[in-house]
């Protein structure tokens, strides 16, 4: 050992590959939007599909922190609300689906005003909104 390292495990890397949090950031996006089916058509939760979307867009924009050294800000930034987006239009697609499944034959928008209304755009504005202020 050289005269002048500290004893003691080595410490990791704080930053992670940008493909890596990239990667991450969209396996959550998938998870989230199969919650929202799950929560909005399974257990028939509407106001809990906001709070959903506010974790989603947090944990999205959180998972994005290791491409600091390679993104700049607002790339950051950009990236995290697509994907925050990304993850709420996919799971609002799934609610519709699993409805043309069980017999529904509205169009996407036509159901979800009519079963869930203002949930929907509440969700797609407090996930940009969460995934953004983490992301600056």
């Amino acid at each position: 050992m050289p005269p002048g390292a500290a004893a003691g495990p080595a410490q990791p890397s704080a930053t992670r590959g940008p493909t890596v949090a990239i990667a991450t950031a969209q396996g959550i996006a998938l998870a989230g939007a199969a919650a929202i089916v799950g929560l909005g058509n399974v257990l028939d939760v509407d106001v809990g599909l906001v709070a959903l979307a506010a974790l989603l867009g947090w944990l999205i924009a959180a998972s994005l922190a290791g491409t600091r050294p390679t993104l700049v800000p607002r790339a950051r930034q950009a990236l995290a609300v697509l994907i925050a987006s990304e993850a709420v239009l996919a799971g609002q697609l799934g609610l519709w689906l699993l409805a043309r499944a069980q017999g529904g034959v509205l169009d996407p928008l036509t159901y979800l005003g009519e079963v869930f209304g203002i949930v929907v755009p509440l969700q797609f504005g407090v996930a940009i909104a969460a995934a953004w202020w983490t992301s600056r």
